[in-house]
């Protein structure tokens, strides 16, 4: 059988976004749809109604998964000579993540280096542990598993909100790694 891609309403997305009850199966088939089939255009519409604070973002059911780590207020967090990148170590689950964001003004993208550990023992990197860019609106579909050492890379247009999944399935922990500019 050929499952054909319905687009929620609306109503839906602006629900999902900002009211809806986290145990709606709606909430789930919007989460499927964005983060799966990646759909631009309703991503699209979620950025234009979380885009306007960073407290939209932070109450919103549909983000409401992913893990926030900590700011820190102060240039710590900022890599020295280079005021547009921002550092974020924080623990989640069995993993240690540390993921350097890269503003690349020049080409309009973002970019997300880091690296994978065992959570308590830092000096033992996590290979092959596949990596989903979500973004909203849709990030690009270059998913990517770490290597070896760890280690990972991926691009994304500047203008967005963007989580990292950490392993397969929608059930796999997601980090918040950029809230957008205001943020």
């Amino acid at each position: 059988m050929i499952q054909t891609l319905t687009h929620p309403t609306h109503d839906d997305l602006v629900r999902c976004a900002t009211t809806i009850d986290l145990s709606d199966p709606l909430l789930m088939r919007v989460r499927r749809h964005l983060e799966v089939d990646r759909c631009e255009t309703c991503g699209t519409t979620v950025h234009g109604l979380l885009s306007r604070s960073v407290r939209a973002i932070h109450r919103s059911p549909l983000l409401r998964r992913w893990i926030r780590p900590l700011h820190a207020r102060s240039r710590t967090g900022t890599r020295v000579g280079a005021a547009a990148d921002y550092q974020l170590v924080c623990s989640v689950g069995p993993f240690a993540l540390d993921v350097l964001v890269r503003d690349c003004e020049t080409e309009r993208e973002l970019r997300f280096v880091g690296q994978v550990t065992h959570a308590g023992r830092i000096h033992e990197p996590v290979a092959e542990l596949a990596l989903h860019l979500i973004g909203i609106p849709a990030a690009p579909a270059d998913d990517t598993a770490t290597d070896q050492f760890g280690e990972f890379a991926l691009s994304s247009a500047r203008d967005g909100i963007y989580g990292l999944r950490l392993g397969a399935g929608l059930d796999a922990p997601c980090v918040m790694v950029w809230e957008g500019w205001e943020a």
